[in-house]
């Protein structure tokens, strides 16, 4: 069982940067994919890796 601390989270920002896609782009494949943030801290919404993942299919440049 792995504790919440050990696991990687990512803002939307974030993921923007690390594919080279506007946040726009972004915060759409949330919507698109349906999922859910994985933590809220202060009004961001961080993603996990897996979470990433069903963005990324979501992104018509990753497909």
């Amino acid at each position: 069982k792995m504790s919440k601390e050990s696991v990687e989270l990512f803002t939307a920002a974030r993921l923007a940067k690390i594919y080279g896609v506007t946040p726009s782009e972004i915060k759409k494949a949330i919507k698109d994919s349906k999922v859910k943030a994985d933590a809220i801290k202060g009004g961001c919404s961080y993603y996990s890796k897996a979470t990433i993942e069903k963005i990324k299919k979501a992104l018509p440049k990753m497909n």
